[in-house]
């Protein structure tokens, strides 16, 4: 499913991916999320955060650009950041890892779906949308990608959790087909909806991947993969099913107790090798 890797290219070739979040206390979040983006062949990637936690990601992650972004007087992102992100050359968007639910993110939220890449909105960008009514995806311009786990889609859809989990299938691929987007409701079993009522239930994965950024690495190997080229839906399939892949070979190496995202992250380019 991956472009064939040519002699006559270069970064710009495999994408430029754009990932927005960080607050105080949570930059490890986008952090991952770039390190992922570029660990499944992404040429370029920026990751846009606070201005004040500009340097942390830049120590952090050595191969990704950091951009530092209007921020509020306490830390966190500012609603201005959106007129600094229009000027980004990006290929594809992804938002939410580590980015608080302030009051100013909804409105940035709203902003995001105004422009044209491809947008993939997962943690609080998820929260944020459920805070503006999910409606507000009615007047998307972009293609749009969601990843709730079962409680964010619970917000989501205004309902409990545990009625999420009892028809997954059919609340995915409703939410998909209404607003034309695509959604992968995570979880065992994850289940990716496209807009034309396709599903797909992935199979690979471990308990072990219950863990903190696992959802940030997700969320970066899809927006890697739609910024080279790939549909939003076959991107989506793919991003659960290597995912889950590269966590089930990392849980051979250090058992599922000992699994951290992380190791997912570093088993990203064997389960590739795998497959490419």
């Amino acid at each position: 499913l991956l472009p064939k890797r040519q002699h006559d290219t270069h970064k710009g070739t495999y994408g430029r991916v754009l990932i927005i979040g960080g607050s105080p206390g949570m930059t490890g979040a986008p952090v991952m999320a770039g390190k992922s983006a570029l660990r499944v062949g992404a040429g370029l990637v920026y990751v846009g955060v606070p201005e004040s936690l500009r340097n942390f990601v830049d120590i952090a992650s050595l191969e990704t650009i950091t951009l530092g972004l209007p921020e509020t007087k306490t830390g966190f992102l500012d609603p201005r950041a959106l007129r600094y992100i229009q000027k980004i050359d990006r290929d594809v968007i992804a938002v939410g890892p580590g980015l608080s639910l302030q009051p100013g993110i909804p409105a940035i939220i709203k902003g995001l779906l105004q422009q044209t890449s491809p947008l993939v909105i997962d943690a609080d960008g998820l929260n944020a949308a459920a805070l503006s009514g999910i409606g507000v995806l009615k007047h998307k311009k972009c293609d749009v990608v969601l990843t709730p786990h079962p409680g964010e889609m619970s917000r989501l859809l205004e309902m409990t959790a545990d009625a999420v989990q009892k028809d997954r299938k059919r609340l995915a691929r409703d939410l998909a087909v209404k607003y034309r987007i695509t959604v992968v409701l995570k979880g065992r079993n994850t289940i990716v909806a496209g807009a034309g009522g396709q599903t797909y239930v992935n199979k690979t994965g471990n308990p072990g991947m219950a863990t903190a950024g696992a959802g940030d690495v997700l969320s970066g190997m899809l927006a890697g993969l739609i910024g080279q080229g790939l549909p939003v839906y076959k991107a989506a399939c793919l991003a659960v099913f290597l995912h889950g892949f590269a966590g089930d070979l990392a849980a051979k190496k250090v058992s599922e107790y000992g699994l951290i995202a992380g190791d997912i992250i570093d088993t990203i380019p064997e389960a590739l090798k795998r497959f490419v």
